[in-house]
């Protein structure tokens, strides 16, 4: 009996210093090294442990992640080492390893950033998001990399990534219609690129992109602010589906110095010499339909040489959301 009590004594013993010689693990290098450089799109990823026997034995206990993935099972042991090269390959930037090694007693973890550096194969990527986009506006965006390859970009915090089209060699063009509610302010866009070689870039423009979408516009198409027309023309443009379009008319004629103004309107000196009589026309109305487009014809009787017509435009949505305002002016030829 007694022999019996003291061979389990010494099996106990036994596995308690094993056990605490296999508790925990020493970490001694991380490679690459944290702030460092690479310049290679598959780094090979290096963690030396001080005791081989015991990072055998306390394998399981190691989760190892590359930019949040683990990669333990896909580890290589060497010895000591831990090896690891990436499948895919790593996008230029800033990526993050982090270490972990659990034992019974306490948990230890060492978490390194190092930057992948290669040629360039973004040249540029650049959006028409700078003023505040509203909603239904387009945001277009433009990259310039190496023809033939696959081009995408996303935008804050967005997951998904929006194909790009090579509309000519190594000219690539996006387009993201802006839904009604959405709003972004100083947001980050990034252009992803991919060669036919499998090697890839990634870029983030240099200017913020700013969605402002719980408001609408109405956008002229024809004619341009600033241009001349006849007397008789036409107005088109592009606002949100089935809307109810506004058009306040004002006339204003350059050289009168009449004293009084028409309806809802007034005189007043202009900047350089000379005077003119602005007057109110009344409101058009015209309904866009299903695609958004809408035309208003206009015109006034008597064609006087330098007459300036200025408009106020606005829209309705069915849902009863009311578009901003915006002013164009033309002059008659």
């Amino acid at each position: 009996m007694r022999k019996s009590f003291l061979s389990v004594l010494f099996f106990w013993i036994f596995i308690g210093a094993y056990m605490a010689s296999a508790g925990s693990l020493e970490l001694i290098d991380v490679q690459p090294q944290d702030g460092s450089t690479v310049y290679s799109s598959r780094p090979k990823i290096s963690i030396e442990f001080k005791d081989a026997e015991n990072l055998a034995q306390t394998l399981k206990n190691v989760r190892i992640e590359l930019d949040g993935e683990d990669i333990s099972p896909m580890m290589l042991r060497m010895g000591r080492y831990l090896i690891y090269v990436p499948e895919a390959p790593l996008s230029n930037g800033k990526h993050r390893l982090g270490v972990e090694c659990r034992s019974e007693k306490d948990a230890s973890c060492k978490i390194i950033s190092f930057d992948v550096a290669l040629p360039r194969l973004i040249k540029s990527i650049s959006h028409n998001g700078l003023e505040p986009l509203v909603a239904d506006d387009i945001l277009e965006v433009v990259m310039d990399a190496p023809p033939g390859g696959r081009a995408d970009f996303s935008f804050g915090d967005l997951l998904e990534k929006f194909p790009m089209s090579e509309i000519k060699p190594g000219i690539y063009k996006g387009a993201y219609k802006i839904p009604f509610g959405e709003m972004k302010s100083n947001a980050r866009l990034t252009g992803y690129y991919t060669s036919p070689s499998g090697k890839i870039d990634m870029l983030e423009s240099e200017q913020p992109l700013n969605i402002q979408a719980l408001f609408f516009k109405v956008h002229i198409t024809s004619p341009r602010s600033g241009t001349e027309v006849n007397n008789y023309f036409s107005i088109e443009g592009k606002t949100r589906p089935n809307s109810r379009v506004y058009v306040i008319p004002s006339a204003s004629i350059q050289g009168l110095d009449t004293g009084t103004s028409g309806s809802g309107g007034g005189s007043g000196r202009r900047p350089g010499g000379g005077s003119s009589t602005s007057t109110n026309m009344g409101t058009i109305t015209a309904d866009a339909d299903k695609n958004g487009d809408f035309k208003v014809f206009y015109g006034f009787p008597l064609r006087i040489k330098g007459m300036k017509f200025n408009f106020t435009i606005y829209a309705d949505d069915p849902d009863g959301n009311r578009s901003l305002y915006d002013t164009f002016w033309v002059r008659v030829k």
